[in-house]
């Protein structure tokens, strides 16, 4: 049984990495996009959690800790990133007048 108990493991963790981590991976080296591709991938991460509980808190919080770099200066990027629609680019806009208003 204990063998048995491995492959499944094996194969709970493969599926993960194609289904949630390759395309993270892929995507990596597109700096402007990387504050949303980094929420999106925790999105989906933590979305895996129905399926793989431990598992996903696991590596949620192992992300949160790599989020070191995100600052107003990388997040500020994020207004050149050609996939953001028009919304998403005015309530980026809103927050951010906000945000000065309140300092």
């Amino acid at each position: 049984m204990k063998g048995g108990s491995i492959k499944k493991g094996f194969a709970e963790i493969c599926v993960f990495l194609v289904k949630v981590y390759m395309e993270a991976w892929i995507l990596a080296s597109m700096s402007i996009q990387a504050s949303y591709k980094d929420l999106r991938f925790l999105k989906r991460i933590y979305s895996y959690k129905a399926i793989l509980d431990k598992f996903s808190r696991a590596f949620v919080n192992k992300f949160l800790g790599l989020l070191w770099y995100l600052g107003e200066e990388t997040v500020a990027m994020s207004f050149f990133d050609p996939w953001l629609n028009d919304e998403v680019m005015n309530r980026m806009v809103n927050a951010l007048n906000s945000t000065k208003r309140s300092l």
